[in-house]
């Protein structure tokens, strides 16, 4: 068989990098001759919660790893040689970091890949689901370094009236309470014009309620509709059952002009 020159990196979180303590969360595995680039990550976040306790935010270090795992899919056909690991290295800006290159040797780089998960992370490694690339974007946008801190997830609300409970992907504060949804509209059959009424009608009064610090609330939805057929002129009626209830939207175009406005606005 062929032995093939390449490198690894293990993918560690580093919330404090003042104190050097890291978790190996993943394995990263590059050997330009095989074409082979792939990372295998942690499931979940068990040994992060060993180290360093319950004060971290589990969604957004998933988010974290999502991203790190789905650009590394996409900008694969990029990867030629060892300066292109490492300029994606230097572009690790946030808790989640990847170590310098190390060389290696391997004549199989999968195998080499799972051995080196399950000497330096071990548990289940964790697979990338497919998913709408808007919300793939979404994910990518919220982990930005610069709104740690300034954004909530898994925000939960009461809906007013009755006992029922929302759950919003993300909230942030600039001056009022924003509630980000991203609700995903299929167009198979009219039940997306069900939804979108049952979605507007509860943001509607969400919004029509403050909160118990007398902080008033604001619903944006960034709807995820499928693209088939005729879509457009359904997407129009979506937005406009939203904006009928006095509901701002966020076109899916406009996804990263918006994350940009909640940089600058949140606190």
């Amino acid at each position: 068989m062929n032995l093939y020159s390449g490198y690894y990196s293990l993918v560690q979180f580093c919330p404090n990098p003042a104190r050097a303590e890291v978790a190996n969360i993943g394995v990263i595995v590059f050997c330009p001759d095989a074409k082979f680039l792939e990372t295998r990550l942690v499931s979940g976040n068990d040994r992060i919660r060993r180290i360093f306790g319950d004060g971290f935010d589990s969604n957004l270090i998933d988010g974290a790893k999502e991203a790190l795992q789905a650009r590394l899919i996409e900008e694969k056909s990029n990867f030629r040689t060892l300066d292109d690991l490492n300029k994606f290295i230097a572009t690790r800006a946030n808790d989640i970091r990847v170590t310098v290159p190390r060389f290696l040797k391997t004549e199989d780089p999968l195998q080499e890949l799972e051995n080196l998960f399950k000497e330096f992370v071990g548990g289940r490694s964790r697979k990338l689901k497919e998913k709408n690339p808007v919300l793939s974007q979404i994910y990518q946008l919220f982990c930005r370094p610069s709104l740690e801190g300034k954004i909530e997830t898994k925000k939960k609300i009461t809906l007013p009236f009755v006992e029922k409970i929302i759950e919003f992907p993300y909230a942030y504060r600039n001056g009022i309470q924003n509630l980000i949804q991203l609700p995903e509209f299929s167009l198979r059959n009219d039940q997306w014009y069900h939804k979108a009424f049952e979605l507007a009608g509860e943001g509607y009064s969400i919004q029509k309620v403050m909160e118990n610090g007398n902080l008033a609330r604001k619903i944006i939805i960034i709807p995820i509709i499928e693209q088939i057929s005729g879509y457009k002129k359904i997407e129009k009626n979506i937005h406009d059952i939203f904006m009928d209830h006095e509901i701002e939207v966020v076109e899916s175009s406009e996804v990263e002009k918006y994350v940009d406005r909640v940089e600058a606005e949140a606190h």
